[in-house]
């Protein structure tokens, strides 16, 4: 297995990197401390940055809409408020605009968000007001631009079910939600109707359910155990099943972070152990360790030029074109 070194690092954050976004030339950060950094690919400098008042710090930064002249960004505050961050890239300079859209008590899991479609509401999951609900969410644009939320549902396991402890990992793959949870399993729910309906309940790994990621009709979980998942999944007349597709065991516990590379072929995994390790997608056979963190990885994304782009606790954020 290989070592590789970094195409470049970005220093000077001041804060643990909680999350991250790709936006054509911009890296967009989110902080431990409340922040939304930008960061400009081609002078690696932050060309614009805002606090967040009151959220406790941001546990997600995701893209809603991007233009040549505006970028849309949600962020989801610690506090359980979505902040919807209108930036506009003017000669002048960067000027944002943000509005609170307060959503109940947040728990461990991040909020995920799908990019806004024209006249298409798109699917995005917060946590909800108690520890293991979801609530879902419509995010639409109107004829003037502005974005809105409204929260279609809530998901909630059935109490005759097995206890499942609280959300712990979200991911939108519209019109199915996936959910993991704090026993190790992973649900998969039909969010066509305004009420959520749950279509699998999967116990996958023996620890809580920390990271969630899809190509195509894979499912890849990891969380607090040492072990990477893959599940082979398939939706046929709304009925969702799935079956374990690989199964990859790591010298130490802990995945924060999964990341697909466009190609499909191979999967990047954010660790506790300051590591990002990949693997090939099909049978998760190990390629290559890669390593220049001091501290836990907590988001990997492949941007729009196929590299690998992760966010660590340690403050830096490390490109490489693996």
């Amino acid at each position: 297995m290989s070592v590789l070194r970094p195409s470049y690092v970005l220093r000077g954050i001041g804060s643990n990197a909680t999350s991250i976004a790709d936006c054509a030339g911009l890296h967009i950060v989110g902080t431990a401390d409340g922040r939304v950094t930008l960061w400009s690919k081609t002078t690696r400098r932050v060309v614009w940055e805002t606090a967040l008042s009151g959220s406790n710090g941001v546990s997600s930064v995701a893209i809603l809409s991007k233009t040549s002249e505006v970028v849309t960004i949600a962020a989801f505050g610690r506090d359980g408020t979505v902040f919807v961050v209108k930036v506009t890239l003017a000669d002048a300079g960067y000027q944002g605009h943000i509005k609170g859209h307060s959503l109940g008590t947040c728990s461990l899991a991040n909020a995920s968000f799908s990019p806004l479609l024209p006249e298409t509401p798109s699917l995005s999951l917060v946590p909800g007001p108690e520890p293991e609900h979801v609530t879902v969410l419509r995010v639409q644009t109107d004829t003037q631009g502005e974005v809105g939320m409204m929260a279609q549902g809530v998901m909630q396991i059935d109490e005759s079910l097995d206890k499942h402890g609280m959300v712990t990992a979200t991911l939108c793959q519209q019109p199915i939600a996936w959910v993991g949870y704090e026993n190790g399993s992973v649900c998969a729910w039909d969010t066509t109707n305004d009420e959520p309906t749950l279509q699998l309940d999967m116990p996958v790994l023996s620890e809580a359910v920390c990271a969630l990621a899809f190509s195509a009709d894979h499912i890849f979980i990891g969380g607090a155990c040492d072990k990477l998942v893959s599940l082979i999944t398939e939706t046929v007349d709304g009925t969702v099943t799935a079956a374990k597709a690989a199964e990859a065991s790591l010298p130490k516990r802990g995945i924060n972070a999964i990341a697909v590379r466009p190609d499909a072929k191979v999967v990047a995994i954010g660790c506790w152990d300051h590591t990002i390790r990949l693997f090939k997608s099909k049978k998760l056979k190990a390629l290559a360790v890669l390593t220049c963190h001091h501290d836990a990885i907590h988001a990997v994304l492949y941007d729009d030029h196929a590299r690998l782009v992760a966010a660590g606790k340690d403050g830096r954020i490390s490109v490489w074109d693996v």
